[in-house]
């Protein structure tokens, strides 16, 4: 979505530009001569080619959903041959537009490669019902994750990269729900998603092609604290919970805060941390005060309160921020 990182950051530099000049940094030339530079926003043109890639990605999603709907609606009309086929086929035929669209065509490419990988897990899945292999879920999230991998690094595409992490993020929470259990479920969860936003981050510092594509790192560290987070509930909810998950979580929001704090700033990445920690300090607060009062309405109003006093903190403390070079 080039369009729309060159609209928005050419949108954020006037606004900038015109609030110096309100604060008399600059005077009418000097706005004149930046607003030159700077540029002017996308014409029609910029946002006809912005529509038409949103249209073209929003389509590859509804055919992978279409995919699923029809072998699911179909199933006991088509013998096995007859879904496998069609699976295969249709794979086939998404893998051979994107190898003859290359790089006359590079968004039909993008596009058709995207759905060759969505389609790998339909027929994988697909197999999975056929046979009853009795594999656990995991292991095909896994499988479906290794054989797009191939195709993942021929795409140069962040879209298919968050397709790939989204598949391996299923995958190893499965795995791990599967074989490890407390702390050393959240340990491994954490870990596994640490090493694909330092991978991500290390990718976009050297690729051109990821230079400035924020939404990987911002999906991996939603996920990342979703994962903690529900994994250390239970130290909140329960005073005499054992294990460390707790120690887990509070790890990866300090990390998190000082990496995209003193490395490189985000907002975004920064507002979702200070969100998780509103919720969890809320939630650890709540149950505490609920144990120790029967006043439900006053117990309530202390916590909405609070709340509110958090979120006013983190506003101020981003705005802060928000002057000072950090991304948006």
């Amino acid at each position: 979505m080039d369009s729309w990182q060159s609209w928005y950051q050419s949108s954020r530099q006037q606004r900038a530009l015109l609030r110096w000049a309100a604060q008399g940094h600059l005077d009418a030339a000097g706005l004149r001569t930046a607003r030159a530079w700077v540029g002017d926003p996308p014409g029609a043109a910029d946002w006809r080619r912005f529509w038409l890639a949103l249209c073209g990605w929003l389509g590859v999603c509804l055919i992978a959903a279409a995919a699923v709907t029809f072998f699911a609606a179909n199933w006991s009309a088509m013998g096995r041959f007859a879904r496998l086929g069609l699976a295969e086929a249709a794979l086939v035929l998404a893998a051979a537009v994107a190898f003859c669209a290359g790089r006359r065509w590079p968004v039909l490419a993008s596009l058709a490669l995207w759905l060759a990988c969505a389609l790998i897990g339909v027929l994988l899945a697909l197999i999975g019902q056929v046979y009853q292999l009795g594999a656990d879920p995991w292991q095909l999230f896994v499988l479906w994750a290794a054989l797009m991998l191939p195709w993942t690094f021929a795409s140069r595409q962040a879209a298919t990269w968050l397709l790939f992490a989204a598949v391996a993020e299923i995958g190893l929470w499965l795995w791990a729900d599967t074989h490890l259990h407390g702390t050393v479920f959240a340990v491994a969860f954490a870990a596994g998603n640490l090493l694909g936003l330092a991978a991500w981050e290390v990718a976009r510092g050297r690729l051109a092609w990821l230079a400035g594509r924020n939404a990987g790192p911002r999906l991996i560290v939603l996920a990342l604290l979703t994962g903690v987070s529900v994994l250390a509930l239970p130290n909140f909810l329960v005073r005499a919970h054992g294990g460390w998950s707790w120690l887990v979580w509070l790890g990866c929001c300090g990390g998190l805060l000082l990496y995209f704090l003193r490395a490189r700033r985000d907002l975004v990445i920064l507002a979702l941390v200070l969100l998780n920690v509103i919720v969890m300090v809320t939630v650890h607060l709540g149950v505490r005060v609920l144990d120790t009062t029967s006043d439900v309405v006053a117990s309530a109003t202390m916590l909405a309160v609070l709340v509110l006093a958090q979120a006013a903190l983190a506003a101020k403390w981003l705005r802060s921020l928000g002057g000072n070079g950090a991304e948006p």
